[in-house]
């Protein structure tokens, strides 16, 4: 087994942790901010864009989650058949969904809520203006 494979599969491992606290953050955040009554988003100008941020969040934290699960059994069969990246190991036993889908989903929702929400920003200040 290659040390980097390891490596690679525990900075995979912290990413992914890293971006699930970040948007559970935010989730909270957004919530808290809506139950107080400090931002309503019923009255906000553009409701669609804080929605279509909890939607990215959520499946972002679903792929997240799904990453940490299949770890473990990755870790289990390294190194990769014929010299292969991690990033293309298989999810159940190797026959599953390979790795590299579930991280490209969890970036680019993750992505593309921040995109959301600064969208969302932007908009609640122009029409404050």
């Amino acid at each position: 087994m290659d040390k980097n494979d390891l490596d690679a599969l525990k900075l995979l491992a912290d990413w992914s942790k890293w971006i699930a606290t970040t948007q559970s953050a935010v989730i909270t955040l957004i919530g808290y901010s809506t139950v107080s009554g400090s931002v309503s988003i019923k009255e906000s100008a553009y409701p669609i864009w804080v929605i279509a941020a909890m939607f990215c969040f959520l499946i972002s934290l679903i792929s997240a989650s799904f990453i940490l699960f299949a770890l473990p059994g990755i870790a289990q069969r390294l190194p990769p058949p014929d010299g292969q990246d991690v990033l293309t190991m298989g999810t159940l036993n190797g026959s599953g969904i390979r790795l590299f889908v579930y991280s490209a989903v969890q970036f680019a929702c993750f992505a593309l809520g921040i995109s959301c929400l600064v969208i969302w920003s932007i908009l609640q200040l122009v029409d404050w203006a």
